[in-house]
């Protein structure tokens, strides 16, 4: 990723995060840093923070929660309701939430259906370097991959530094869309995750093939595909290193 790019590699379970997608998990509570660490011991790469999730949305458990993730990657997301999430507040109060952690986040993650309406959150993210990414979510199918480039290209034009398309893959043409997405060269970085049938192959071969981002869970998989953290890190260590020289 450009903006918001993490300097270091991260994880300690074998995947190199410089040449493959960041392994992160989602947080839907506040943690501590005892939890932080043992996470990383288990190689996340990364913490999406899903504020919509977190109840009740608590200032002092926010800070305590993005103090105890300062030595990792952090994603902000505050998802709307109308794409999976949680949040049906109204969208200043959600702008304030975004502005109020931009010294503390890696990168906030907003709709691209709602980019229009957050221009100046993300024009205060580009000034604070903190990277924009800007999500789209289909829960019933993969559009075409003509379809997804005409995403890519509006959220470059909103200042995006990164596309995130999590889409429906029951079928071997949605993952064949989604990997044709991924793998086409453009000035926007890109997170492809699939959901459903293809979902679990689609988490560990896509981030080996361009995507910035795969998704794993910590204990229960909320979402049809995701697989947990532990199989994620071993499975995507064991295909990016298969072709490695023996020594």
């Amino acid at each position: 990723m450009s903006a918001g790019e993490p300097s270091t590699e991260t994880g300690t379970a074998g995947v190199l995060t410089r040449d493959v997608g960041l392994v992160a998990i989602s947080l839907d509570r506040p943690i501590d840093a005892r939890e932080v660490d043992e996470l990383v011991h288990r190689g996340i790469g990364a913490v999406e923070v899903r504020l919509d999730l977190f109840e009740p949305l608590d200032v002092a458990a926010i800070d305590a929660t993005l103090s105890a993730l300062s030595a990792v990657p952090v994603i902000t997301t505050v998802r709307s309701a109308a794409e999976g999430g949680r949040w049906t507040d109204d969208d200043a109060s959600r702008a304030r939430l975004y502005r109020a952690v931009l010294d503390r986040t890696t990168w906030i993650d907003l709709e691209l259906a709602d980019a229009a309406a957050y221009r100046a959150v993300i024009a205060d993210a580009q000034r604070t370097g903190v990277g924009v990414i800007l999500s789209f979510h289909d829960f019933e199918t993969t559009p075409s991959t003509m379809a997804l480039d005409e995403l890519a290209t509006r959220a470059a034009t909103f200042g995006a530094d990164v596309v995130k398309v999590a889409t429906r893959t029951d079928t071997a043409e949605d993952l064949a869309a989604l990997v044709a997405f991924t793998i086409a060269r453009r000035s926007i970085d890109v997170i492809a995750v699939g959901m459903g049938t293809f979902g679990p192959m689609s988490r560990v071969m896509l981030p080996l093939m361009g995507s910035k981002v795969t998704f794993a869970a910590t204990d229960r998989c909320s979402v049809p595909g995701q697989l947990g953290l532990d199989d994620t890190v071993e499975l995507m260590t064991r295909l990016a290193t298969a072709n490695s020289p023996q020594t």
